[in-house]
């Protein structure tokens, strides 16, 4: 087992790839740690001597890697959610693997008598954010409250306004309480409401009726 900066590298695969094991250390970085070290980027992690192991060692050490690496990321981040700029705001709402700017949408709303479901897509139907009353934090009978499904839809509506939403058309289905807490929460968001249709399924004829009862 080859240990280097508290990391178990992989003794079987070539020391070029068995590097990028260590966080903060791509296929770039690793050859250029070879190339100091003087070490055949062929080489197997396996074959290497205890003299290799140990230069290896001494040049990883220059590098900010692993711990002090992700300590860096996470104040950088926490700095930016201070001062309250825009990388920092989509830090705090978790947007940041997407980054998408969608001026136009659609906000679907499913409200059950049990939960509130907020969908916000494009105009192709892509999801773009999402939110629930249990994502917003309540369980049980608290998810069906009028307020369990305002905060739903508000965080919903926010993480779409950090997408670029500025203007939207409103589908809500179903009888629960999101359904007058949307169209509170719809009045004072920010965004134009372009349309807003109700889309609960409504029967024509009713259920089967019931077979009489023989004899």
């Amino acid at each position: 087992m080859l240990r280097l900066v508290g990391i178990d590298l992989p003794v079987d695969k070539r020391i070029e790839v068995a590097l990028t094991y260590v966080y903060g250390i791509g296929p770039k970085i690793s050859r250029i740690i070879l190339d100091k070290a003087k070490i055949d980027l062929n080489t197997r992690a396996k074959d290497l001597s205890a003299v290799e192991v140990s230069k290896l060692q001494k040049i990883l050490e220059e590098f900010k890697v692993e711990g002090d690496l992700r300590k860096d990321i996470r104040e950088n981040i926490q700095r930016l959610k201070r001062i309250g700029c825009y990388r920092g705001y989509r830090h705090s709402v978790g947007l940041l693997k997407n980054i998408k700017n969608v001026t136009d949408g659609r906000i679907y709303i499913l409200a059950t008598f049990n939960n509130t479901v907020v969908t916000i897509t494009d105009l192709t139907g892509n999801v773009i954010a999402w939110s629930s009353t249990g994502k917003v934090g309540f369980k049980g009978s608290r998810k069906s409250t009028p307020f369990a499904a305002t905060s739903a839809i508000t965080a919903a509506v926010d993480a779409g306004k950090a997408m670029g939403l500025r203007q939207a058309a409103v589908y809500i289905k179903g009888p629960g309480p999101g359904r007058d807490a949307a169209l509170r929460v719809l009045r004072g968001i920010g965004i134009k409401v372009t349309e807003m249709q109700d889309v609960t399924p409504i029967p024509h004829n009713g259920a089967r009726a019931k077979k009489p009862r023989h004899g």
